[in-house]
């Protein structure tokens, strides 16, 4: 049997929004994969607070701590910046996905998946509203083409 190693990020805040979607993106894929008779590996890149909903659906996670833990711990921003770009990126490339899933930022919650999407062959973005001055960003449109699919939830339709 054929396996394919999916790889979610769900990383921006310590709350469960990203990680919720993620999650039921990855029930879809482990059912479409069960009917198409291919064995589904799922890791979820996360700094929810929430990482144990991963493993309650059997489903493999690696936490991060969230920024706003960081800040409560007193760490310096650019010097959680650096660790977390770091730790994405060579998450990534050990993990070595067929797809990689990102949730609503194309570039990454930190910048880093600049440099990690080139470490999976298909992606997908699953492209939740985001505030109109980052939709309006150049850089933010310029990374869309990436993504060989683009997922966006709110109108029930593929791009």
């Amino acid at each position: 049997m054929k396996t394919v190693r999916v790889v979610s990020y769900a990383i921006n805040g310590r709350g469960m929004g990203h990680l919720v979607r993620q999650l039921a993106v990855a029930r879809w894929m482990r059912r479409l994969a069960a009917v198409v008779g291919v064995d589904l590996e799922v890791w979820v890149l996360t700094s929810s607070e929430a990482d144990t909903l991963a493993r309650r659906e059997g489903f493999l996670s690696l936490k991060i701590p969230s920024k706003a833990m960081m800040r409560d711990a007193g760490l310096e921003p650019a010097r959680y910046l650096a660790v977390a770009r770091s730790w994405v990126v060579q998450t990534v490339a050990g993990l070595q996905p067929d797809l990689l899933v990102v949730d609503t930022f194309p570039g990454g919650s930190f910048g880093e998946l600049i440099a990690a999407l080139e470490l999976a062959p298909r992606r997908a973005l699953v492209a939740r509203p985001v505030r109109p001055e980052v939709a309006n960003e150049a850089s933010y449109a310029a990374l869309l083409p990436l993504y060989g699919r683009v997922v966006v939830p709110e109108d029930g339709g593929v791009g």
